[in-house]
């Protein structure tokens, strides 16, 4: 979840502890996957005075038509105003060895399984005056550190409304944008930095089943509560019609001293573990007071969930990616950026985290945004940003950087 970098001191977190101890109900394993990283390469590069939080963070991936390897990145300060700007962009084609800079807009999309490519279309935020906003809010929320208005939905205009995919049908080489009217219940509006955001589409992921997912965080009003909640949108016709699943809402974790300022559940992944069922990730950090990250487990195709359980210390931005040989990989951190890996087909057991960035104290080298994307049936490549890269004069940037991640079992 991109939010401002607030002039507040975080929390410090403990030092780590083993992995395996942070699972409940799992019994101590050894390592049963072996991970060989292959040397960071610099995707993009700021200039030594871009310190900003925001700039040079953030990155995605995807594959072009033409085979090649596509990383946008966050270039704009992390704010609502950005909301519809473009990014950067680079192009490896020699699967992340090298890379160069790409055109803007340039998007490879998710390829479905009738051929067409689809993406989240970037809309920006609407600007609108106080008479044009329903007259009374459902409550105030805590976002960060600041409150925030939530509006009923069904009192904004459509035309401030929708979710937004874009597509590139098969064959046509031309990207069209969709709109998409979904109801989740329980799903409210805000307003941020005075603007209002259309409503959330965190990410689109596919099933080894041809089903593609939108995952979704929106704020939410239920039994007199507000809070964020992961909410799981299905489609069995490659995203031109939509069901929605389910929803896991924020349960207090009185373990957590921060549990009553807590802005719910955020950032949600899933899984689509070997054995068949799921597995989702859920963030609780908030910029304002560093949060645990928490693990949930369906068995039914994601109508219902279990009940969350504490998976780490930390969590920002979780991502998944399941490899052809069983292994299931994920992302996340701050402090830090953390991989972490399983060959547990039910996603149970997961076996120590690895730093890709190691913690700095209090100071944040990191955003801990990362993504991974799969090179073959045992290899992944990640990207990732850290803040002191050197470049040729050895003054400390922010980069986006990439590796490759060979995976295989002990």
């Amino acid at each position: 979840m991109k939010r401002p970098r607030l002039p507040v001191r975080p929390l410090r977190l403990p030092a780590p502890v083993r992995a395996e101890k942070q699972l409940k109900g799992c019994e101590t394993m050894a390592q049963k996957v072996r991970i060989s990283l292959g040397e960071p390469v610099i995707i993009a590069q700021a200039e030594p005075s871009v310190r900003n939080w925001g700039p040079y963070q953030f990155p995605s991936l995807d594959r072009l038509p033409g085979g090649e390897l596509h990383c946008r990145y966050h270039v704009e300060l992390d704010s609502a105003t950005a909301y519809g700007k473009d990014g950067g962009h680079a192009v490896s084609r020699d699967n992340g060895k090298t890379w160069s800079p790409a055109p803007p807009h340039t998007t490879g999309g998710l390829v479905l399984p009738n051929g067409d490519r689809i993406a989240i279309a970037n809309k920006k935020a609407f600007s609108l005056r106080p008479d044009e906003l329903p007259k009374e809010i459902l409550c105030e929320a805590i976002l960060n550190s600041y409150r925030v208005p939530l509006y009923d939905p069904d009192c904004i205009a459509r035309e401030y409304s929708g979710r937004f995919l874009t597509r590139e049908k098969a064959g046509t080489g031309e990207w069209a944008e969709e709109r998409h009217d979904i109801h989740i219940p329980f799903e409210a509006r805000i307003v941020m930095e005075n603007l209002l955001p259309l409503p959330n589409i965190s990410r689109l992921r596919l099933a080894p089943d041809g089903t593609l997912w939108m995952i979704c965080y929106p704020f939410t009003y239920k039994d007199r509560k507000a809070g964020m909640a992961a909410a799981f949108l299905a489609s069995k016709d490659c995203g031109h019609s939509w069901e929605y699943r389910s929803s896991v809402y924020y349960v207090p974790d009185k373990k957590d001293r921060f549990w009553a300022l807590r802005t719910g559940f955020t950032e949600p992944d899933i899984a689509f573990l070997p054995d068949g069922s799921l597995m989702c990730i859920l963030r609780t950090d908030d910029s304002f007071n560093r949060g645990p990250s928490y693990c949930a487990y369906s068995s039914d195709g994601g109508y219902t969930w279990s009940s969350p359980e504490r998976f780490d210390d930390r969590g920002v931005w979780p991502c998944f990616l399941t490899l052809k040989n069983g292994v299931t990989l994920l992302g996340y951190g701050r402090w830090g950026q953390f991989l972490r890996a399983t060959a547990d087909p039910s996603g149970r057991v997961w076996d120590d985290r690895i730093a890709i960035v190691e913690p700095d104290g209090d100071y944040e080298n990191t955003c801990a945004y990362s993504d991974l994307f799969p090179l073959s049936d045992d290899t992944a490549y990640m990207v990732y940003s850290y803040f002191d890269e050197p470049n040729a004069a050895g003054e400390k940037c922010k980069t986006i950087l990439g590796r490759t991640v060979k995976t295989g079992r002990q």
